[in-house]
Parts: C-alpha cells; structure tokens; sequence
C-alpha cells in the first residue's frame, strides 16, 4: 500500500539513488527516512529487516527469528540468508545461534520465540480440556504430512474413547499468522472425518493450551513453545520416523520419553495413559522441559530490557 507521508522522500531518493536501487527499494528506504526510527524489529522470514539493513545502515536492526527449522531446510536457509547482515538476532537456541551465525553477520542471544513470550496467560491448575491436538493443518501437504496427520488422528481417537473423553483441536486457521489463508472449513471438514468425534475453540490457541491437561502434536513449532512454558506436551514423531530429515531438532538430542519415535501400538498406548494421568508438579519436575525446548523469557522481558538499553544509547549519541 502506498504511503503518500513519505513522497517528498521518494522524490529525494529518486534523484539520488535512481541508478543504484530498484524502485522497491527507493520506496522503502523513502518510508523508513520519512519516520526516522532509530530501532526497527523484524522477524526473518519476511525478509524486510535485512532489505532496511543494507539501505539504512544507521538504523540499529534487530532480527528475531520466527520458527524452527528442520534439516532438510538447512540448505535452503543458506540460499536466503548468507551474507545478510544485521545489527541483533535473536535466536532460539544455542544450536540455532551456532548454524544462523555462519550465515548472517549480527551479535546474537537466544530468547526463544519472541512471539510465544509476548503472550501473558493466567497461570491456572484447572485444566477443563482434557486433550489438546495442535493442528497442523495445511492446504497441500506433502503425502508423507497427510498419511501421518491421519494415523495421528486415529491414535487420538481411539485414546479418547478409552478415556471416556471429546478431545479438542487447537485449529491452524484461527492462529492470527494463519487467518489469512481463509482455510478454517476445509480444516474442520478434515477433523470430521478423520478424528470424527472433537470440540474446538474460536480463541487463541496458546489460551486454549493452558487450560488444556495433556497437549498432542506432530512436530508442531506452537508445540515447542507450549513446551518451553512447562506444559504437558507429547509428540508423535512419526513424519521424522519416516524421514530423518524432518525431526525436531530440540527434542532428538536428549529423546524424552514423551517424543514418541519408532514406538509400537501398545507402548504409545501404555505412555499416552501416564502422561494423561501424570499430575503437573510430577511433570514439573521429570520432564526436564528446560533442556529439550528452547527459553522462555516471560513477556519478553530481557529482549525489553535490552531493546530499552539500545534507545538509551541511541538517544545519548544524538
């Protein structure tokens, strides 16, 4: 959308730049010189951050980063992001930092999802939802995604009737990052006939984990950020199972009890019955969530405290 704010700037910017930038770039180096931020924030997969880094370089460029990334998409991010620069990412991880460093030039720390600390959510042992599936729902899956999102769904339905209970679904197309792609029927219809019987909630899905007894996913990102809050969370790894290249990279390297991988029909049974019946302190304190997650900085208050740190700084060198 275009910005008429900012068209004594993209005049400006014409007459000097209209040999050395694209017209895309003319326009967005017009709109950030036309507000003068002294911090901009970006998550990097848009891509924009890194565009603004390169045409403003006074400007501090914080980047955070938005998901986790499997194996097979390593090479990818190496085509994206090698020799982009920016002032501070914040990664995940450790192991993340380790990988995102050879490729892009910035001081780093991990925080974990920025997204998932921003959520506040009211701390509560009453856990009205006895089953969580988080969905992972999309539009063209890959066959391999399809065939185990169904065998997924049968586990869940058969436990659920053992237990007497209406397992709910965290839906994809209500997440805000997903609303766009307007899929919220097609989701619904899959869950009909594949988990048949279930309930879901038109409200974000990070509320809905809290009050829920026991979350299930596949390789779900919404499942490691619940996780790194301490909730009860179980994954099938059964798309990884089939394809190495596609396990969760945080949760392969210690293989917790509650990462199902390569396990027979009696045993998931056997750990879906204890986790289900495993009170929260008890979980608390042998899950070791803290080690096979990412942080969890609790409304993001050390990425505040070190954005305010870096005003500080920019104001006292004006």
């Amino acid at each position: 959308e275009f910005n008429l704010f900012c068209i004594k700037k993209i005049f400006k910017n014409i007459f000097k730049n209209f040999f050395k930038l694209s017209l895309n770039d003319i326009y967005l180096k017009s709109l950030i010189d036309s507000y003068n931020p002294k911090i901009i924030i970006g998550q990097n997969l848009e891509g924009y951050i890194f565009r603004i880094k390169n045409l403003c370089k006074n400007i501090f460029c914080i980047v955070y980063q938005h998901s986790f990334f499997y194996e097979c998409e390593k090479e990818t991010y190496k085509k994206l992001y090698s020799g982009k620069k920016c002032d501070l990412f914040i990664s995940y991880s450790k192991d993340d930092t380790k990988f995102l460093s050879k490729l892009i030039e910035a001081e780093y720390i991990s925080l974990g999802s920025i997204k998932n600390n921003e959520i506040i959510l009211n701390k509560s042992e009453n856990k009205e939802i006895p089953l969580l599936l988080i969905s992972e729902h999309r539009k063209s899956p890959s066959k391999l995604h399809l065939e185990q999102k169904i065998k997924l769904c049968e586990y869940i339905r058969e436990f659920s009737k053992s237990k007497n209970i209406v397992p709910c679904v965290a839906l994809s197309a209500i997440r805000d990052d997903k609303k766009k792609y307007r899929r919220l029927d097609q989701e619904i219809d899959f869950y009909k006939k594949y988990l048949i019987n279930f309930n879901w909630r038109n409200e974000n899905s990070f509320k809905t984990a809290g009050k829920s007894n026991l979350i299930i996913c596949l390789s779900s990102n919404m499942g490691i950020e619940v996780l790194s809050r301490g909730y009860k969370t179980v994954f099938f790894n059964l798309i990884g199972d089939k394809d190495k290249d596609q396990v969760n990279p945080y949760l392969i390297k210690n293989r917790p009890k509650y990462f199902f991988s390569n396990l027979n029909k009696e045993t998931i049974k056997n750990r879906l019955n204890y986790y289900f019946d495993l009170k929260i302190k008890n979980w608390l304190l042998e899950s070791n969530f803290t080690e096979n997650s990412i942080p969890f900085d609790e409304g993001n208050s050390k990425f505040k405290k070190i954005v305010n740190e870096i005003a500080s700084i920019k104001n006292e060198n004006k």
